[in-house]
């Protein structure tokens, strides 16, 4: 009643659901999640934070104090915010 698979390596993790994928990845502090519904992109890396939207690109980047937000909205509106 709806398909998991679930793999354990080295800190490393991948689950698998029918009814929407769902795919996280844990190593080395690195996370990635896809969710079939609205594609979710989510990165932790050294300070690092980068996270996708399907209905409207949002990326937020947390490194060394810099920080830039990107919106993509139909009409093709791009907001960029860097603080350095």
């Amino acid at each position: 009643a709806g398909f998991v698979a679930v793999f354990f390596e080295a800190g490393f993790v991948t689950v698998f659901f029918e009814a929407g994928l769902v795919a996280v990845f844990f190593g080395a502090g690195f996370v990635t999640v896809f969710f079939e519904a609205g594609f979710v992109t989510v990165f932790f890396e050294a300070g690092l934070v980068a996270v996708f939207f399907e209905a409207g690109l949002v990326a937020v980047f947390f490194e060394a104090g810099l920080v830039a937000v990107t919106f993509l909205e139909e009409a093709f509106l791009a907001i960029s915010i860097i603080f350095v």
